[in-house]
């Protein structure tokens, strides 16, 4: 039954994506541009489908069974939740106000604009000097990042992936994941990096 509803929102979400996108952006057009890994690509497949089944859906009772189904193939597509060379758009930064001064980060995921992964346990903040921190330092809001690390697990086994939402309604629609990151780092484009080469290469 799992595998089934996976299939059928993967179909569903190749439909959409397949619409119109006439009016597409310049930046728009440069992120169709960058290539995701297959398994973020599955992820930003799931989450979408849903969300248009969710909308589409009179009955709160069926809304509740979507979210429990969504939560199954979660755990399908990502069991151990370890991913990398995932790419997201650097969305919001800043320290915490307490005396540690930690970072923390909000990112939203490419092929989409419903999915962001955040760092909302202090443990998964980031220390003042660590590698991450100065990684961070380097890197501003808007800039598209290519990061790995681990979904954290939902305890209250809701979503399988820990989410932010206090409501159905939010982790539906706008899902924020909390990510523990092991390394990050600023995303050049190919066509950047061989453009800077050749620049060096005439000097």
């Amino acid at each position: 039954m799992k595998n089934i509803f996976l299939v059928l929102v993967l179909v569903i979400f190749y439909y959409v994506a397949c619409g119109d996108d006439s009016e597409s952006t310049s930046e728009e057009n440069l992120e169709q541009s960058i290539t995701l890994k297959k398994d973020q690509q599955n992820l930003t497949a799931l989450i979408d489908s849903v969300k248009v089944m969710y909308e589409n859906t009179e009955n709160p009772l069926k809304k509740t069974a979507l979210r429990k189904e969504r939560k199954n193939a979660l755990k399908t597509l990502f069991n151990n939740r370890n991913v990398s060379n995932w790419k997201g758009e650097l969305s919001d930064m800043n320290t915490s106000t307490d005396n540690q001064g930690k970072a923390y980060i909000s990112v939203r995921l490419l092929g989409t604009n419903s999915i962001k992964l955040g760092t909302s346990y202090i443990s998964d903040m980031f220390p003042v000097g660590s590698k991450l921190f100065n990684k961070l330092a380097e890197i501003e809001v808007g800039d598209i990042i290519e990061f790995s690390g681990t979904f954290r697990y939902d305890y209250e086994y809701q979503d399988h992936l820990d989410e932010n939402s206090s409501t159905e309604y939010g982790s539906m629609h706008y899902p924020e994941f909390n990510f523990i990151f092991k390394s990050i780092e600023k995303y050049v484009p190919e066509t950047a990096a061989t453009d800077d080469q050749m620049d060096t290469s005439d000097n």
